[in-house]
């Protein structure tokens, strides 16, 4: 199965010009991801309606994620029955094999950075062809340091102190820092 995938560290106007550009080219919607009570999800037909993007809210990688699919694609959601009698409704990637992930990762409490990726492992060449252009497009300007890509004012934040890092709870030493 054919996979890709783009870490990152970024704040919201380091996101936005790359999504910008990709929006102007695909009709996506932005649904987000997990299990959930109600068959009402969260979705967003522009990363710019999304609510605190490009803000860590936790301080931890495992936050908000998003499922990215074309606009006009039908959300494909699985009733997940639990325990107690009651059903979850599952919005994910494996359901809907058409579209990727996207994690916005950001800054937490003004002296931190968490990562952020975008990928997809479905095998989908429609989903490999569309993740490659977001990230194609989100990287520009974008400067490379060991295995992440590094926004340009995220590379500011990080010259001025700023921790960039999957978790506050990561040691210092750990971070990402420049060769």
């Amino acid at each position: 199965m054919k996979s890709i995938g783009f870490d990152f560290f970024a704040t919201k106007e380091d996101l936005m010009s790359g999504i910008q550009a990709f929006e102007a080219d695909h009709r996506v919607q932005y649904v987000l991801w997990g299990l959930f009570e109600s068959p009402t999800f969260e979705r967003y037909s522009s990363a710019t309606e999304i609510p605190g993007l490009g803000r860590s809210i936790y301080g931890h990688r495992g936050e908000k994620c998003f499922l990215v699919i074309p606009q006009d694609a039908e959300l494909c959601i699985e009733a997940v029955p639990q325990r107690d009698g009651s059903t979850r409704y599952s919005v994910d990637l494996m359901n809907n094999f058409f579209g990727f992930a996207f994690k916005p990762g950001g800054v937490h409490e003004d002296r931190f950075i968490i990562d952020g990726s975008v990928g997809t492992r479905t095998g989908s060449q429609e989903s490999i062809n569309l993740c490659k252009d977001f990230i194609r497009k989100l990287r520009r300007g974008f400067t490379r340091i060991q295995s992440y890509y590094v926004g340009p004012q995220a590379l500011r934040l990080m010259d001025e102190g700023y921790r960039l890092t999957p978790s506050i709870q990561t040691p210092e030493s750990l971070d990402l820092r420049r060769p």
